[in-house]
């Protein structure tokens, strides 16, 4: 009898095929059952055993998969999310999982009301450098904490065509890599007291935030979010100073490739 969570997969672009499905599959308590997407030979060809449907409508109405990853693009995450748990499905929604917070309270209202669960998907929790420096704060082998830096700074000047870079499509730095900068920040120190944020669109023809700097303030520290597309000289990903000593990372986490 197969006992693995059978999950269906809403998109299969960059998010759904290389962040969403490989994980689902090499998870022994879990299997892709299901893809919805237009391109059925390239799906089909990663996935043999799993159902290839057309459509978001197709998707839900399979009596066999209970839970459904929504990948597409960010606009679409409410509409999807809100029609997948009106259906009963368990529910996973890549970042930003809505465009708003009323949104979000939404759905996690719903999700509530029907005994569902429902959760962002926040991968670079694991990412090695992450876990890296989770561990060595919780070591104690730091002193006091007064400054944590962590950054995604690259060096793309020109702006590409494509939905990433629609503001009305919630495209941009602030909801693409933004979430993974605040999740970590607060999983390590939690809710700060206030928050000062500086969020523009630098480059030329840009239309949706290209650099954000997120300011968050603790009682004894000051925790430094920062994200840029105008960055030909990489910073540290990370960099923590503290009463006894310094920790700096450099470079990207090589997980992800």
């Amino acid at each position: 009898m197969d006992t693995a969570l059978k999950v269906g997969v809403m998109g299969y672009g960059l998010a759904g095929a290389t962040f969403h499905a490989p994980v689902i599959e090499h998870c022994s308590r879990a299997r892709v059952a299901a893809i919805a997407m237009s391109q059925a030979e390239r799906a089909q060809a990663d996935y043999p055993d799993a159902k290839i449907v057309a459509d978001f409508d197709a998707l839900v109405a399979q009596d066999d998969v209970e839970c459904i990853v929504i990948a597409p693009p960010n606009d679409t995450h409410f509409d999807l999310a809100q029609r997948a748990l009106s259906a009963g499905k368990h529910l996973v929604v890549d970042k930003p999982v809505t465009l708003s917070a009323t949104d979000a309270r939404t759905l996690a209202d719903l999700a509530q009301q029907r005994g569902l669960l429902f959760a962002p998907f926040h991968n670079r929790r694991w990412n090695g450098d992450f876990m890296t420096v989770r561990a060595l704060i919780k070591s104690g082998r730091l002193g006091r904490i007064t400054h944590y830096e962590s950054h995604f700074d690259r060096f793309r000047p020109k702006v590409p065509v494509r939905w990433r870079e629609e503001a009305e499509r919630g495209g941009g730095l602030l909801f693409d890599l933004g979430p993974h900068l605040v999740d970590q920040a607060l999983t390590l120190f939690g809710a700060p007291q206030a928050v000062t944020a500086f969020v523009k669109a630098h480059r030329d023809h840009a239309h949706a935030p290209d650099y954000v700097h997120i300011v968050l303030s603790y009682e004894d520290k000051e925790v430094i979010l920062h994200a840029s597309a105008l960055a030909a000289l990489e910073p540290p990903r990370f960099a923590i100073h503290d009463t006894r000593s310094s920790y700096v990372k450099s470079g990207l986490d090589t997980q992800e490739d």
